[in-house]
């Protein structure tokens, strides 16, 4: 069994004011994340003499960012704060000592919908989203 955290803290503010740019001393950064994480869990165990079971459960959290500096720029909405988001994935892999692995996997389990951009277009607004969940299997051969 190994277990992971990941941590970071990112404080990246605006030092000066930037009036060209519509920003103020101490004005976050557009779509930079003050916090974020990603906890990890892989679990090995031998079924048998030929056959190894592998597991990974993994969880990542992004915290709120902003969309544009100040005011905004012709493309960005300014105000806008990105909600933070959470994605949780899982993967459970059987492989063969002839080389025969399978992996069935699910990633965004929760089916969490995060935003990552926001543009305005002539004609309307439109959000760029994390992808939602998806389900698959995967075969392949190790030589």
């Amino acid at each position: 069994l190994t277990l992971g955290l990941n941590y970071a803290f990112t404080d990246a503010t605006l030092i000066e004011d930037a009036p060209g740019a519509g920003g103020f001393a101490g004005d976050q950064l557009p779509g930079v994340a003050k916090q974020t994480y990603s906890l990890f869990a892989d679990y090995e165990h031998t079924l048998t003499g030929e056959l190894d079971l592998a597991v990974r459960l993994s969880h990542r959290y992004i915290d709120s960012r902003q969309s544009a500096l100040g005011s905004g720029d012709v493309t960005a909405v300014a105000g806008f704060e990105f909600p933070s988001y959470n994605n949780t994935d899982l993967r459970v892999s059987l492989s063969h000592i002839n080389g025969l692995e399978a992996s069935l996997f699910a990633n965004n389990i929760f089916n969490n919908i995060g935003i990552t951009w926001v543009e305005n277009v002539p004609t309307h607004t439109r959000m760029r989203i994390t992808q939602p969940r998806i389900i698959g299997l995967n075969v392949g051969y190790r030589f």
